[in-house]
């Protein structure tokens, strides 16, 4: 696993008021030793529980609005019988299912709209010592769809994520495409039903015995299949899909039926152990293309990341979000140039030597300033979520935020992230950052 190319990082620091707590903060046995409760899990000897995290826009919101209400979704760490919670931004439990019943191996989870429906699914896979399944629920807890991404032989379990890495749209968005009350809504008082053509992909990564992965649609379809690193590698892979092209392609104008293909989300890869290499592909012209190459922390210090990709900075193309597995530091990097741009340790060393990481919008803010990216009309509820579709939403009606660097939906650029621990004990709160106008990890919790 070399490195093609090192590039020079600024870390930047800041001051950091800590506004909210996890409400446990419980110290758990060293990790030290054959003691009982502890496990192998994302390469990582850790105490039994802990989650996996996700968002995205899973129940019922207002029919006259198009903005989206996100909502958490967890799944139990290996323990404990898995379950996936839903829970609003207040912390409620909103609704859980029981995937497996009587699975013990934990579960890894993400949200989007893989059936393009509209509507946003849960995707489910085993964390460890289960078939290599994919399954697709919706935010009832009723299966949709399973299918098997590898070989039945194949036990180490999975990491999953959601993105629009294929095609379908010409912009990169939010999961669940419009809102169906809103879809609804709009064809009722005009006749005519927004055209909804968000639909992403399933990408599924071995968590063990090598860096394999696989982009599905939600039939299970297999439409690539690559491994991130060297075949010999045995280490496991993390995933994440997110674009993070800062422009759109020149020339690019709306309504003429380009595609902005800048706006297709990347793959972003790890390795889950060794080494904190990260590397960066993109599928959508019919190839694996690698894009980009590099370690986030130093090589030589032998551990592997968990990768998340999002957008929190108010500018054009998400960031990327680097875990050192072991620990819970997190980097922010530019998407673009690798750049380090922040630095945070989510938990004291003691507590948690993994963390998941999830986007969208999750802070209470009131409604924007009046301006360009204001359509007249629409108004934002306080605690209101985001356009649940493109960034392309508000440039149907022609208004444009060209120093957002070409979109013109605030909310696109503008999102939070929360952060759990991947061990530990099961019933946390995440820990908040939320959007500034700078990487939202300078920004909380």
């Amino acid at each position: 696993m070399s490195i093609s190319s090192q590039r020079k990082a600024r870390l930047g620091f800041e001051t950091l008021e800590d506004r909210t707590n996890p409400v446990f903060l419980t110290q758990p046995p060293a990790l030290t030793g054959a003691l009982p409760g502890l496990s192998t899990f994302n390469a990582v000897q850790q105490t039994f529980g802990g989650l996996s995290i996700a968002a995205g826009d899973l129940y019922p919101d207002p029919a006259t609005s198009p903005f989206a209400e996100n909502e958490f979704v967890v799944g139990f760490g290996p323990g404990p019988e898995a379950q996936v919670g839903i829970f609003g931004r207040d912390g409620k439990l909103r609704g859980s299912f029981t995937p497996i019943p009587g699975f013990t191996g934990g579960v890894n989870v993400a949200v989007g709209d893989v059936l393009g429906d509209s509507a946003a699914e849960i995707i489910v896979t085993p964390a460890s010592q289960a078939l290599p399944f994919v399954a697709i629920y919706n935010a009832q807890g009723r299966l949709l769809n399973a299918f098997l991404a590898f070989n039945a032989v194949y036990t180490g379990g999975l990491n999953v994520a959601v993105g629009n890495v294929m095609g379908g749209i010409g912009a990169g968005g939010f999961n669940g495409g419009f809102t169906r009350e809103f879809a609804d809504n709009v064809e009722q008082l005009l006749g005519i039903r927004p055209v909804d053509q968000f639909k992403q992909e399933i990408i599924v990564g071995t968590a063990a015995q090598s860096s394999r992965v696989v982009v599905a649609n939600g039939n299970g379809q297999i439409m690539r299949d690559f491994f991130a690193f060297d075949p010999l590698y045995t280490g496991g892979v993390t995933v994440a899909a997110g674009s993070i092209d800062k422009r759109r392609d020149p020339g690019f104008v709306f309504g003429a039926g380009m595609q902005d293909t800048a706006a297709y989300d990347e793959i972003i890869t790890g390795a889950a152990s060794v080494a904190p290499l990260v590397r960066v592909y993109d599928v959508w012209q019919g190839g694996v293309n690698l894009k980009e190459n590099f370690f986030a922390y130093p090589p030589q210090i032998g551990l592997g990341v968990n990768v998340a990709a999002i957008p929190t900075d108010g500018v054009y193309g998400a960031e990327i979000y680097v875990n050192l597995i072991g620990t819970s530091v997190v980097r922010a990097f530019d998407g673009e140039t690798n750049e380090i741009l922040a630095e945070k340790q989510i938990y004291p060393p003691q507590y948690s030597r993994v963390v998941n990481i999830a986007g969208g919008v999750f802070s209470d803010f009131s409604p924007p300033l009046p301006g360009p990216s204001t359509p007249p009309g629409l108004t934002v509820p306080s605690g209101a979520s985001a356009f649940p579709t493109d960034d392309d939403f508000s440039d149907l009606i022609g208004f444009t935020a060209p120093f957002l660097g070409g979109t013109s939906n605030l909310f696109f650029v503008q999102q939070d992230i929360a952060i759990v621990a991947g061990d530990g004990p099961l019933f946390q709160q995440p820990r908040l950052f939320t959007f500034g106008f700078q990487p939202a990890l300078l920004n909380g919790p």
